[in-house]
């Protein structure tokens, strides 16, 4: 067993690439086990407990005694590949070595990484696995990075840990090719204003979008109802003298034109969002929002921005560069759960 380090020996890419997972697994476990247990909580989809929980008066079988720290057992093994798919062979192969190291062990995890979109198990693994207590867990890197950023981490220096973890995943191409991807974004009061002016904006802490999709639709009762292209991603925020300052942009390129609707954005904002302009934000300009009919097809609104892949949905590549007109073609008519 090889003992995680920021500084691995490593030369094959796999192991590289599975040690700094683990590394940044135990800085946000050092941070705060709330951090990797709502990690863990969101990949499983479970609800994982990391570190004791503290009760009282819990009542038992002959008494009731008045205090209890209980740390309910957890092993999370992870399997990464840096290809699309795991190897359904392998993952048994593992099941069995955690039935010998751990036997009749609850609480285990067999997470298996990959790079493109979420993969599925094979059914023969998932039932091996049933029946020894392990639970399965297919997740991307995709998946991995969305959720670290969302995590409500608040130490300075360790945001800039999982910002140089996502810069890492991203730059070894684990995660989908955004010039086919659509990122769509929930819009309620804002929505005719977002439409107008071309600009949609989330508070700057939140990931990068554009990271992942170059595409952003307005989802908007029930539909993504129009798409566009994001041209340019910049955080602004307004100074002492009453004047949006902006800086460079993270993506993209800004001009007059693009700055002017940015302001125009958040002016219109003040009727139902009034100090936008006092907070920082991000502000995704598009090149136009083109209508379009992405529809919902399951009951329920959508609970959170989603990412799609144009491609496996309408089942032809976009050309390198295409414009938001033509992601809006592609996905019209089309439906999602």
């Amino acid at each position: 067993m090889a003992d995680v380090t920021r500084f691995p020996r490593y030369h094959q890419a796999e192991n590289v690439v599975t040690n700094h997972v683990m590394v940044m697994l135990r800085m946000l476990y050092n941070a705060s086990p709330k951090l990797l247990e709502g990690l863990l909580q969101a990949l499983c989809a479970d609800e994982v407990t990391v570190g004791p929980r503290f009760s009282q008066q819990v009542a038992g079988a002959h008494s009731v005694p008045d205090g209890l720290i209980l740390q309910e057992p957890l092993a999370v093994f992870v399997e990464t590949k840096l290809g699309s798919a795991a190897d359904p062979g392998q993952l048994r192969r593992h099941c069995r070595t955690i039935v010998d190291r751990l036997p009749g062990r609850k609480g285990t995890y067999l997470v298996s990484l990959t790079a493109g979109q979420r993969g599925s198990i094979p059914d023969e693994v998932m039932e091996m696995a049933r029946e020894h207590g392990i639970k399965v867990v297919p997740a991307s890197f995709g998946d991995l990075v969305e959720q670290v950023g969302q995590l409500p981490v608040t130490d300075l220096a360790l945001r800039e840990v999982v910002q140089e973890f996502t810069d890492f995943v991203f730059s070894q191409g684990l995660v989908p090719r955004e010039d086919q991807f659509l990122v769509a974004m929930l819009t309620g009061t804002s929505w005719r204003d977002n439409l107008a002016h071309g600009v949609y904006y989330e508070p700057v802490d939140r990931n990068p979008k554009w990271q992942r999709a170059a595409f952003l639709g307005l989802y908007h009762d029930r539909q993504v109802s129009h798409v566009g292209r994001i041209v340019a991603a910049v955080a602004a925020v307004q100074d002492a003298a009453g004047e949006m300052t902006f800086d460079d942009p993270e993506t993209g390129s800004l001009d007059d034109a693009r700055r002017q609707a940015i302001r125009d954005v958040v002016a219109a904002a003040q009727a139902y969002y009034p100090g936008l302009e006092a907070s920082r934000h991000r502000y995704y300009v598009v090149d136009a929002f083109t209508p379009t009919d992405f529809r919902k097809r399951t009951g329920g609104g959508m609970m959170g921005h989603r990412y799609f892949d144009i491609e496996n949905l309408s089942g032809a590549r976009l050309p390198n560069r295409a414009p938001g007109t033509l992601a809006a073609q592609a996905l019209d008519g089309r439906l999602f759960d």
